[in-house]
């Protein structure tokens, strides 16, 4: 969806069967030099559009993925102006599906005690691989720097 300064795309994740809710929304941020400019301004656009994101991502519901697209007036507005778009978008996002909480909600799925049984305790602290133990022997310097006297393609012996 086009929201003027930025240009908005989403996609539902599939629900994984071994939990009962996904995970909250992910962000993409996009900025071209085509749309957006140099460095400098496609870092502020990306860095706004993030910040958007990360304060108003409970409005957003559970197991979206999002994609933002930058465009020129993403730097050109002021930040009150991109968060109004912003939340607008976000208000035309699709109703999470059945069964699905919304981000934010209070229901907890823990998997604690069936993880619990599956891992096993590591006893101290992991040992250092063996090759860190092998003293390393620097190469002989001598037949280097023969060479390089002499040079590889000369056809004469370093003396």
């Amino acid at each position: 969806m086009d929201c003027g300064a930025f240009t908005l795309w989403w996609l539902a994740r599939p629900v994984d069967a071994s939990t009962e809710s996904p995970a909250g929304p992910r962000v993409c941020v996009v900025a071209s030099i085509a749309a957006v400019g140099k460095a400098v301004l496609r870092t502020r656009a990306k860095r706004r559009l993030r910040e958007l994101f990360r304060i108003h991502q409970e409005r957003i519901p559970a197991g979206l993925d999002l994609m933002l697209i930058a465009k020129s007036g993403c730097v050109k507005f002021e930040f009150k102006e991109l968060e109004r778009r912003f939340l607008q978008a976000c208000s035309r996002l699709p109703a999470p599906r059945s069964g699905v909480p919304p981000a934010g909600s209070a229901t907890v799925v823990s998997a604690a005690p069936a993880m619990a049984a599956s891992l096993s305790p590591v006893p101290g602290p992991v040992p250092a691989p063996a090759w860190a133990a092998t003293p390393v022997t620097p190469a002989p310097v001598a037949a280097a720097s023969a060479e390089k006297k002499a040079g590889p393609h000369s056809g004469q012996a370093a003396r």
